[in-house]
């Protein structure tokens, strides 16, 4: 009789599932560990294209602050061939401070009155003694360029600021005023401002006092978030150059 006993036949089906079981899962197997190489090799990549645009940005920003050392170490050398004075400042004419990327520089005098800006018209008897930018240089000189947090600066309509500035050390070692660059935040994200970015996309400058200098959100510009506590400084503390 060729006909499967009732054993053989059940024993047969066992095996045609099992056979198809372990197929659909070497199947699933093959699919999942696909999924997870593809995944792993699109994080890779993503990686290695953040890292690169990082690297290009932080020529850029690089580039912009060294414009403003520049020209605040320029005229806190000849600041005294300048002249000026509270009731007349004297209107700065020079090409290494007549840059597009700056707004507003002025001179500031020991008792913070600005003596000469290339502001028009120049502002009559305007004092910034009590601006960060200024009296945090009256105690010492750091030979450093002061990164301000950005600020509305009213004087010039209540547009978005941020002051880099220096201090003027007179030949014998006191102070003698600070050398002040405004300029605008987007200045820094303008490097992307051409570049096909999606609406998730953030670039950022963060200061190490986790106030952001400039931001751009897709296409969105903004600045001064508080980033304090986040992640970003806290690995930033911990691994200062590197990726997270």
């Amino acid at each position: 009789n060729s006909a499967l006993s009732p054993r053989s036949l059940k024993r047969t089906v066992v095996l045609i599932v099992t056979f198809s079981l372990l197929l659909m899962a070497l199947a699933w197997t093959v699919v999942i560990e696909q999924a997870q190489f593809e995944r792993s090799e699109a994080i890779t990549a993503a990686i290695r294209q953040n890292k690169n645009r990082a690297i290009a940005f932080e020529q850029y920003v690089t580039r912009t602050l060294e414009a403003a050392n520049v020209a605040t170490l320029h005229l806190s050398d000849k600041h005294a061939s300048i002249g000026g004075t509270a009731a007349n400042p004297r209107w700065i004419d020079d090409p290494v401070v007549n840059n597009d990327l700056f707004d507003v520089v002025s001179i500031a005098n020991e008792k913070g009155d600005i003596v000469a800006t290339t502001w028009k018209p120049p502002p009559v008897n305007m004092n910034s003694a009590d601006r960060i930018g200024f009296y945090i240089h009256r105690p010492k000189d750091s030979r450093r360029l002061y990164i301000g947090e950005p600020k509305k600066v009213y004087t010039v309509g209540g547009k978005m600021l941020m002051t880099l500035s220096r201090r003027i050390t007179e030949p014998d070692g006191s102070f003698g005023g600070v050398v002040a660059i405004q300029m605008d935040p987007d200045k820094f994200t303008d490097f992307y401002s051409d570049a096909a970015v999606r609406p998730t996309d953030v670039i950022s400058v963060i200061g190490l006092d986790g106030i952001t200098r400039a931001r751009r959100t897709g296409n969105k510009a903004s600045s001064g978030e508080n980033l304090r506590g986040l992640p970003v400084m806290a690995f930033q503390a911990q691994y200062p150059n590197g990726t997270y």
